[in-house]
């Protein structure tokens, strides 16, 4: 009897150990917040990433180029607005500076031309800013010693390989001011490559401007230490100007990616934006990750996804050919401790 209550506990104590050692915690909690559309330019897949626990700092973000089967195929990346009710209007109407003959009019209404300038270039990255009409405010970029360089919509990131063209290499990503990080995976410059998805950082708010988007206005961009061979920037938010994120390219990007670092992480790290249409092969089709100790794959739309938790993170795949855009790139996205 007690030989084989002694059996009954190592069993019991194995079966413990098992279930502590591979059972994974939540980390992430996702939200569905996606609809339905038949308009092939309307980012209408979108997913709230929440933190479940207050250990997390970050996320990180791997664009991968995405695996075709196919051995011959076209390279699609025109627009399609056939069935995008929003373009027929006058949405120009809701640029926060408006055109003028020349250019924009900018804060006192002068009229100033587009500008598209080299802000950085250190031989190993290379950031473009850009200023033009657009439908949200403009965001401050300044150096490490709060130097002001100028006011843009948009931060063009290109990194520079050992075969690129001098001044002008590939580009790996662009920093929008509503908020968006558009990454892409690094392709050397007689390579193709194309856009997809996009993350808005840090904690969003839902509203129609265009159509109907998340966003999340950047107050400021700073260009960090430079010593490193990886590009570090920090942000600051409208909605929360106090609170400062972190970017950080790192040089070995098709390895390693972009960390997304925030300060003040407690309701929203990001929110993955794409486009998928009913019926249609899009930019990105499957949410891969573990739940509950098991591998689960997700159609992008599956209304399951909602308040969902994964443990170390999830990817996100193409896994059919894309009408949008087909070498639109896949993401791995990893919790950051």
């Amino acid at each position: 009897m007690v030989r084989l209550t002694t059996i009954i506990c190592c069993i019991l104590g194995f079966i413990i150990f098992f279930i502590i050692r591979y059972y994974e915690k939540p980390n992430l909690i996702i939200y569905q917040k996606s609809y339905h559309t038949s308009c092939a330019e309307e980012d209408n897949v979108m997913l709230k990433i929440i933190p479940a626990n207050k250990n997390i700092k970050g996320i990180n973000i791997l664009p991968r180029k995405p695996i075709i089967d196919k051995p011959i195929f076209p390279i699609i990346n025109k627009a399609d607005y056939s069935n995008c009710d929003w373009a027929q209007s006058n949405y120009e109407d809701y640029y926060y500076y408006k055109k003028c003959p020349s250019g924009f009019l900018d804060k006192d209404n002068t009229c100033k031309p587009e500008v598209s300038e080299i802000i950085l270039d250190n031989g190993r990255w290379q950031i473009i800013g850009d200023r033009g009409v657009h439908w949200q405010p403009f965001m401050t970029l300044k150096d490490r010693n709060n130097n002001l360089i100028g006011d843009y919509k948009s931060l063009t990131i290109s990194r520079y390989g050992e075969s690129d063209v001098i001044n002008n290499p590939p580009t790996v990503a662009v920093i929008y001011s509503d908020g968006y990080l558009r990454p892409i995976y690094y392709a050397k410059t007689n390579e193709a490559s194309g856009w997809g998805g996009s993350f808005i950082l840090g904690e969003s708010t839902f509203k129609k401007v265009v159509t109907p988007r998340f966003y999340n206005n950047i107050k400021q961009v700073k260009i960090m230490d430079l010593a490193e061979k990886n590009l570090n920037l920090e942000l600051f938010f409208n909605k929360n100007p106090f609170h400062s994120a972190k970017l950080i390219f790192y040089y070995d990007y098709n390895q390693k990616g972009i960390d997304y670092i925030s300060q003040k992480n407690k309701n929203e790290l990001l929110a993955f934006i794409s486009m998928y249409r009913d019926n249609n092969s899009f930019d990105i089709e499957l949410l891969i990750g573990k739940n509950n100790g098991k591998d689960v794959v997700y159609n992008i739309l599956d209304s399951s996804i909602d308040n969902i938790s994964f443990s170390s993170g999830f990817a996100l795949r193409k896994h059919n050919v894309s009408s949008h855009n087909i070498l639109a790139p896949e993401f791995d996205l990893t919790v950051l401790h």
